[in-house]
């Protein structure tokens, strides 16, 4: 089972179905992918995950998704290039990095995961620096 919250959780919904607007049927798929991750129905929150990324693939948020799901699953080999892309597509995303961090520790690539750590410790820093939230506010 997810241990987010359930204000995090929502938080998260509304960002994805703002930016899926137009699909009216892909915020249903991610509300059903967040119900069968809470369920813990991994294979079946990334089916509807996958489902969407491949009407809307620049959406970082769902490759950290996929990851996330393949943490759950234990899969850190296969999360790892899934946290790769949400970084790709979005280089401020210190959960992400976070999650690519804890994955290469948890599979013993040592050096790796340090790497990962001091990029979110710069990361958290600049953001400190720039009065950046790390909580969003709608």
């Amino acid at each position: 089972m997810c241990n987010c919250k359930s204000n995090e959780v929502l938080e998260e919904v509304k960002k994805v179905i703002n930016a899926l607007a137009e699909e009216q049927d892909l915020p249903k798929r991610y509300g059903f992918s967040i119900l069968s991750m809470l369920q813990g129905n991994y294979d079946d929150a990334a089916a509807d995950v996958r489902y969407i990324l491949k009407q809307r693939p620049r959406i970082g948020i769902l490759h950290r998704r996929l990851g996330e799901l393949s943490i759950l699953k234990g899969d850190y080999k296969k999360a790892v290039p899934h946290f790769r892309k949400a970084l790709k597509l979005n280089s401020i995303d210190f959960i992400a990095l976070t999650w690519l961090a804890l994955s290469y520790y948890h599979l013993g690539d040592n050096e790796m995961g340090l790497r990962k750590q001091k990029e979110l410790e710069d990361l958290l820093i600049f953001m400190s620096s720039k009065n950046w939230s790390l909580t969003s506010t709608p």
